[in-house]
């Protein structure tokens, strides 16, 4: 047996019975991380055909239920029928001679194992085989398949690898479609009146003349979680997915990343299946790359496909949903749709996880809430790589002409699940100079200032923040008129004593009056102590609401009432009977002196 490793797919060549087997394309699209846990067939497949025992399957009809294993050659088109069992073990390599199919009316239990997988393919891979039938039944015990490859079929109707007709309950996971065709739609599955489940495939490399080179539902239903559609392709439209009648689903966690079509929408034509957490990124067509009717897009992203992402959404609403915005993957170049610390798809998803179905894992296998809310697409930005978050997308600040403005979390709020040092980073704009985190105002500048604002921990940096700064002024008094007051009249100091200027308005202005000696305050009133004459001194400033003015003395000179006022009452003795006079004076009889 020899092994041949190289960039994107194993070989291995058994000399001894003369078997080929292309094992695996290395998928690249999710990174080195993924890749590991998406190559589970790697080295497995080539150890069944080492320890494989060839059978050849020659007969058309499956009697009785029966069991696969090793490797086995099918030389006739099989059928499994109503009430009968197909087991294939994990590890088992199932090859079909040109023209032979697989056709299931009872059940198929195909379930590899993530360290055991089984593979369908051809023994001519240019001639290829014609894939799996699902037909009608009543019987009970929905068919189930499990870590399994299914490529090199090839179908001249409809269906490359599966055509699933009036077959209920049909459960596919973690498997790998890959170069599948047919001659009209559905070059990997195509369902008539079917119902299907699918979580954690791929669907690569499948081509069909008519469109849907990946899935085609004919009045059918799919569930599709944790799935990842890639460089599929049709002449015709939707290279990925398409229904047609009375179809229904849902797509969540999904990728659809370099499908191409020759018709318009080029990849997704579909009504009434709802886009949830998916990326759409790098899809062609002419004219357009997708019809979406009657359904809910969630929390999904569409970016860098035809047409700068023009979507028929008719009858079709958006809830948290990007369109046209750059995501800032991690590193498109190499095909990594991870989300970058500065992308605005960070914990902006609608979190409800319950009703939408949403699963605790992303596409890439990690959990789903990891920096405190849900990110928008298919990858989850990890835990231990949480960026720090804007909470702001606009900030309005008033800044008092003069003083050094720093920006900090206080201005622009800044959440760092990792609780790392943070810096601010803003940028150049008219009427400003930027030392670092500082921002000066240039002398004589009172317009707006629009600039923006992000923060980094060293590593990853927020979305950029809108910053508008609005320059302030301080109130200046540029003159003090004198008060005349009467004793133990209160004086009330306003603008029409205290003038004042502010260059920002005019109309805010109000003034402070402030206590001082031989006299108190209430508000704007100044009330002269009792029995004072002379002059005070107040001490008053004006404010614009914001910032204050220079504090001034204005001067209040306090004269003589002409009001007479009681200055003695001298208490008096009588006897009983006897009358008193109260008069005015001193001396004598009188009892009440006056000044």
């Amino acid at each position: 047996m020899e092994v041949v490793f190289s960039t994107d797919e194993i070989s291995c060549h058994n000399s001894e019975n003369g078997v080929h087997l292309q094992v695996i394309h290395l998928p690249t699209f999710f990174g080195s991380d993924v890749l590991i846990r998406s190559s589970f067939l790697i080295i497995i497949l080539c150890v069944s055909v080492i320890n494989a025992v060839t059978t050849t399957i020659s007969i058309d009809t499956l009697k009785a239920d029966s069991q696969w294993s090793d490797t086995v050659i099918v030389t006739k088109g099989v059928l499994v029928p109503e009430a009968v069992k197909l087991t294939i073990a994990p590890g088992s390599v199932i090859l079909f001679q040109p023209s032979c199919s697989l056709a299931v009316i009872g059940t198929l239990l195909a379930e590899g194992t993530e360290n055991d997988s089984i593979l369908f393919s051809a023994t001519d891979t240019i001639a290829c085989w014609i894939g799996m039938f699902f037909g009608q039944r009543s019987s009970i015990g929905a068919s189930v398949l499990r870590y399994s490859r299914i490529q090199f079929a090839k179908n001249n109707r409809s269906g490359g690898a599966m055509h699933i007709y009036y077959h209920k309950g049909i459960s596919i996971y973690d498997c790998y479609f890959r170069k599948n065709s047919n001659n009209t739609y559905g070059g990997a599955i195509i369902l008539f009146n079917s119902d299907l489940r699918i979580e954690r495939c791929v669907f690569s490399e499948n081509y069909a003349r008519s469109g849907a080179a990946a899935i085609h539902l004919s009045n059918s239903s799919l569930s599709a979680v944790n799935c990842s559609f890639l460089n599929n392709s049709t002449p015709g439209i939707a290279a990925a997915l398409s229904t047609y009648g009375i179809s229904s689903g849902k797509i969540i966690n999904c990728l659809f990343s370099g499908n191409s079509g020759g018709g318009t929408p080029g990849c997704i034509d579909t009504r009434d299946i709802h886009f949830i957490n998916c990326t759409m990124t790098g899809n062609t067509g002419n004219g357009g790359c997708f019809k979406i009717w009657r359904a809910q897009i969630v929390n999904s992203l569409f970016w860098d496909n035809t047409l700068s992402d023009t979507i028929d959404t008719t009858s079709t609403s958006f809830r948290n949903s990007l369109v046209g915005v750059d995501p800032m993957f991690t590193d498109v170049t190499n095909v990594n749709y991870v989300l970058s610390g500065r992308s605005p798809c960070i914990d902006l998803g609608t979190p409800d996880t319950i009703g939408l179905g949403i699963p605790s894992t992303d596409l890439a296998g990690q959990p789903r809430i990891s920096c405190g809310g849900i990110d928008i697409g298919a990858f989850e930005r990890t835990a231990a790589n949480c960026p720090p978050m804007a909470l702001d997308t606009q900030v309005t600040i008033n800044w008092l002409y003069g003083d050094l403005l720093i920006i900090n979390t206080s201005i622009v709020r800044v959440k760092d699940y990792n609780s790392d040092p943070l810096k601010f980073i803003v940028d150049t704009a008219s009427g400003m100079t930027v030392r670092g985190d500082t921002v000066v105002i240039d002398s004589g500048r009172t317009s707006q200032i629009r600039t923006t604002v992000r923060a980094t921990d060293g590593t990853d940096t927020t979305r950029s923040v809108k910053l508008n700064i609005l320059p302030d002024y301080a109130p200046v008094i540029v003159k003090v008129t004198p008060q005349t007051t009467r004793y133990f009249e209160p004086v009330t100091v306003n603008l029409n004593c205290i003038e004042a200027v502010d260059p920002d308005d005019q109309t805010r202005l109000r003034t402070i009056v402030h206590p001082g000696m031989h006299y108190s305050v209430e508000d704007s009133l100044v009330i002269p102590e009792t029995r004072f004459t002379g002059d005070l001194a107040v001490l008053v400033q004006v404010t614009d609401g914001v910032y204050f003015s220079d504090t001034v003395m204005l001067p209040v000179h306090v004269v003589p009432n002409s009001v007479p006022v009681l200055s003695e009452v001298k208490p008096r003795e009588i006897g009983q009977w006897k009358s008193c006079t109260i008069g005015l004076g001193i001396g004598g009889g009188n009892c009440i002196g006056c000044r």
